[in-house]
């Protein structure tokens, strides 16, 4: 089981997007821990999921509003802009509804046999 810790990707160019990417070397799989990252002045989440898929594979992104630290909180699973738990079988993007403090994905599902790369992007809010 690995720890993937949020890996910020920078586009050459932009000013406004930020994307933060968990899993690019080696591939999420179901059992690893992803770290949280605090969201709550980046808004328009959408999570991109992108590898090989195992058996019953399910990815989720989940946030939290009570976490003090990456290590604490309770998380759970965000929704599409229809009310729909986002639960992520096969590779896609999806829109998040929800502005929490804290973000992560989570493999909720799967045989072991997955290799994901998982990608959040987000918006800054004006200030």
């Amino acid at each position: 089981m690995t720890v993937w810790s949020p890996v910020q990707i920078t586009v050459p160019g932009t000013i406004d997007p930020i994307s933060v990417q968990w899993g690019s070397a080696g591939g999420a799989k179901f059992g690893d821990t992803f770290v949280p990252i605090i969201s709550a002045s980046l808004v328009d989440h959408s999570v991109q999921v992108e590898g090989t898929f195992g058996n019953g594979t399910i990815v989720q992104i989940q946030g939290s509003n009570d976490a003090i630290s990456t290590t604490t909180g309770n998380y759970h699973a965000l929704t599409d802009p229809y009310s729909n738990t986002i639960s992520i079988g096969s590779a896609q993007i999806r829109q998040t509804t929800e502005i929490t403090s804290w973000i992560k994905p989570s493999i909720t599902a799967g045989d072991g046999n997955e290799s994901l790369t998982i990608t959040v992007a987000f918006r800054r809010s004006i200030r």
